[in-house]
């Protein structure tokens, strides 16, 4: 093509232009924008939709992968763990005895214990024995915390089940506590 047919396609381009309303005119306008947009986006959208294809692929892959291996199997805890675990327990032969130094940390820390209930089960396969003892007493907030918090240092195979307080009134200090412990012990000496 010549210059003097580019201008008269130019030129012709331009009166069809003027003889269109502003409505056509504006929609032949967003007509060659959203082309130019399409032209020039779509190459970018191909290739990250390429890319996140791929990545699909190779994670559908390791799946497969993943899928065909044998599962693992959890390995038991071997003797000397477990030895070591029962060696922490308490023994049942001397209940008495743990029961009669909780009160002794209670009497420490001027906890009155009236009265306290007691419940013992036992799972004969493992010969493991929980003996809860559940009891009220009146105290200071802190008090029966130091008394918790005594009793669960000096003893590591009791633990704190129940701990809840109530006050009769805002302006008192003394809280009236409903605690729960269970003792955790052996049944029969390993």
């Amino acid at each position: 093509m010549n210059a003097i047919a580019i201008s008269r396609a130019v030129l012709q381009l331009r009166l069809r232009w003027q003889r269109n309303s502003a409505v056509a005119r504006l929609a032949w306008a967003l007509a060659v924008l959203l082309l130019l947009l399409t032209a020039g986006v779509m190459p970018w959208v191909e290739s990250r939709l390429d890319e996140a294809q791929s990545r699909l692929r190779e994670t559908r892959q390791a799946v497969a992968r993943a899928s065909m291996t044998a599962p693992q199997v959890l390995e038991r805890p071997d003797d000397r763990r477990l030895a070591e675990w029962h060696e922490r327990l308490g023994h049942l032969h001397r209940t008495t005895d743990y029961i009669g130094r909780i009160y002794a940390v209670a009497a420490r820390q001027e906890l009155v214990i009236d009265q306290a209930d007691y419940e013992s089960t036992t799972d004969s396969a493992t010969g493991l024995v929980t003996y809860r003892l559940r009891f009220q007493s009146e105290a200071s907030y802190a008090a029966l915390r130091q008394f918790c918090d005594e009793v669960l240092r000096r003893f590591p195979f009791i633990s704190l089940d129940e701990f809840a307080l109530d006050r009769e009134s805002v302006e008192s200090d003394t809280l009236h506590a409903k605690l729960g412990f269970t003792l955790h012990l052996m049944a029969r000496p390993r």
